[in-house]
């Protein structure tokens, strides 16, 4: 027990960022005290375990690192939200209300989990959307979102989960308007040239060179698309209205990479694509072209569905993707309802009537 208990005190205060004196200070003890815990020569008095455990926010059970039991529990909270939450499931006001209820109550119990905060935080943005008129609401949401990522940014030690809670960090200022934090977030991560898939392309190990180069070109491709329909996936709002060709020439890469063959994880990159392609078109009084790229559209949210069901990898040519570089939009027919709102009312209007779309659209 002894060296379980010193050995988890010291874990914790490193994990928050603490200092023998802070911890000292705290508890009423000399530092030397707290010295010869962590240091095996000693353990605290066992009217203190309670004050000792309050301060790092842990369970008793988790200060003696008892922690199975613990695990498990937040295993199953992380599962059933996951279950509420996953693609393909149409969410109301009423169960975002109850998700909340949920996350806050399992918060309570854990509360350093970043799981559990970065889920919460994904929940209040969701329920921003159903805050229509309320501005100061949703101002008051988004803000309690950023606090969640901004302390489970500090409590991951996961490098990739750290660059996804920045990413979202980034979006919940921009909502806010909030430039100087958008640029400070931005100062903490690494620019593109040296990021992990084009690192790796410099090992000097010639069987995992072309794997790794595959997969650095894919990664890089998926970010250009991520950022040519990054404004229009928010507002809805093509950046490159003038310019047709340039999402076609990315969907054209796309189709050399992959061989025009199982689209997996990148039917979603497809789908924003072809949509853009339909917009424009239609703008343009391009009927047939607009039509066209609709139904491609319309595919690629059929494969992805798929490659959801499926899960299937394909490591050969990286079809299906476990490890997905960067963020994944699961596009579905409510993108597609999004869309054909923009899009001419009277070539949206023939989109509707086609025989295929109308269990989506009826």
């Amino acid at each position: 027990m002894k060296i379980l208990l010193g050995k988890k005190i010291r874990e914790l205060r490193n994990r928050d960022g603490r200092k023998q004196d802070d911890l000292a200070g705290a508890l009423g003890v000399t530092c030397q005290a707290i010295s010869r815990w962590e240091s095996n020569k000693g353990y605290p008095d066992m009217e203190m375990i309670p004050a000792i455990a309050n301060y790092f926010h842990v369970t008793i059970d988790e200060l003696f690192g008892y922690d199975n039991d613990r695990n498990t529990r937040l295993s199953e909270f992380l599962r059933k939200v996951d279950d509420l939450t996953g693609p393909g499931i149409k969410q109301t006001k009423q169960s975002i209300e109850k998700l909340e209820v949920f996350l806050r109550e399992a918060l309570s119990e854990f509360p350093n989990e970043w799981q559990l905060q970065f889920r919460l935080s994904v929940v209040l943005q969701m329920k921003s959307v159903f805050i229509d008129k309320n501005q100061s609401a949703k101002k008051k949401s988004f803000e309690e979102a950023a606090e969640l990522l901004q302390r489970a940014k500090s409590n991951t030690t996961d490098p990739h989960w750290k660059d996804n809670i920045i990413q979202s960090l980034a979006r919940i200022y921009s909502q806010l308007g909030d430039n100087d934090r958008v640029e400070e977030l931005a100062s903490e991560c690494s620019p593109a040239y040296v990021c992990r898939e084009l690192i790796l392309t410099n090992t000097p190990d010639e069987q995992k060179s072309t794997e790794y180069i595959e997969k650095a070109l894919f990664s890089l491709l998926h970010e250009l698309v991520f950022v040519a329909v990054k404004k229009s996936t928010s507002d809805k709002k093509p950046v490159f209205a003038g310019n047709i060709d340039l999402y076609l020439s990315l969907v054209h890469m796309l189709e050399i990479l992959l061989n025009q063959g199982s689209y997996g994880y990148y039917n979603s990159d497809m789908c924003f694509l072809y949509l853009h392609a339909a917009y424009l078109s239609a703008k343009r009084e391009k009927e047939k072209d607009a039509l066209k790229y609709f139904d491609k559209a319309y595919e690629h949210v059929l494969g992805l569905k798929d490659a959801r069901e499926h899960k299937e990898t394909d490591s050969d040519n990286l079809k299906t993707l476990s490890d997905y570089p960067g963020l994944v939009v699961h596009v579905d027919e409510n993108v597609l309802k999004e869309w054909l709102n923009i899009i001419p009312k009277d070539i949206a209007k023939k989109i509707c009537n086609m025989s295929k779309y109308k269990s989506i659209f009826e």
